[in-house]
């Protein structure tokens, strides 16, 4: 399994998918992108429903190449 940690965002999250099994999030999940506040649920169903689109295209993609995908 590949994880990546380069500051996730939605912005970014689907083209580091397309390289990698999964993401580390951080301070992109807090309120205004803050570290020292709390986390914002916006945010991070944003990010949720992100994920999971690029996760989706990412193993259709790979079942078109013929890859096996889990």
């Amino acid at each position: 399994m590949i994880l990546v940690s380069p500051s996730t965002t939605t912005a970014n999250a689907p083209d580091y998918l397309r390289f990698a099994d999964g993401c580390i999030v951080g301070s992109s999940l807090k309120k205004n992108g803050d570290v020292a506040n709390p986390v914002d649920p916006r945010r991070v169903a944003s990010l949720a429903r992100v994920l999971a689109k690029a996760t989706r295209t990412t193993k259709a993609r790979s079942l078109v190449r013929g890859k096996s995908v889990s």
